[in-house]
């Protein structure tokens, strides 16, 4: 057959059961206002919503995926910031993010993808700085009461919904918690 009972596996997609049939049967209603549109058309029919912390390995790699799998695809991709705790540097890497959005200057990448780990965070603030038309008002706006209020509510917004972890992705509003690659593709084939 297809189906591993005792480890729960669809071998044809390499998937685990469980959250195959979670994603398959349970629906969320999550309304992406108020979100930032990462990629994409927001007047796109099909929507994704990402809950990714920058520091998490996981929401690294599902952020590739992503990016490889929606190339050109008409779909809307929504950010939903949730840095946890244990991750030192992720709250001030969401600040960077909105404020670069703000500037028409999406950090996404960089933000995931370069080593940060042996600068300060004001090193890291000025970096991110000079990739603007305006570093003086960037560096303003990242340490600014909006931004820092923008990220808190996102972070009680995911946590109001039950979400505690990383990567967290709904797709046209089911969901994938983890970081479950054979899933996001099997997902992601409907799109």
């Amino acid at each position: 057959g297809n189906n591993i009972i005792t480890t729960g596996m669809d071998l044809e997609n390499n998937i685990n059961l469980i959250p195959k049939y979670r994603y398959l049967y349970e629906s969320y209603k999550i309304d992406p206002e108020g979100l930032l549109l990462i990629y994409g058309n927001m007047d796109a029919e099909d929507k994704i919503v990402c809950i990714l912390d920058f520091e998490c390995p996981g929401c690294k790699f599902t952020w590739e995926m992503l990016r490889e799998e929606l190339v050109n695809k008409n779909v809307a991709v929504y950010l939903l910031h949730l840095p946890l705790p244990s991750h030192k540097k992720s709250v001030l890497f969401s600040k960077i993010l909105e404020a670069g959005f703000e500037f028409k200057n999406n950090f996404l990448d960089p933000l995931f993808f370069e080593d940060f780990n042996k600068k300060t965070d004001n090193e890291i603030i000025d970096y991110f700085a000079e990739m603007t038309d305006n570093p003086g008002k960037f560096i303003k706006l990242v340490n600014s009461e909006k931004i820092k209020k923008r990220i808190e509510s996102q972070v009680l917004r995911a946590l109001s919904m039950g979400i505690n972890s990383t990567p967290t992705i709904y797709i046209n509003n089911k969901r994938i918690s983890g970081f479950f690659p054979g899933l996001l593709l099997f997902a992601l084939n409907d799109i």
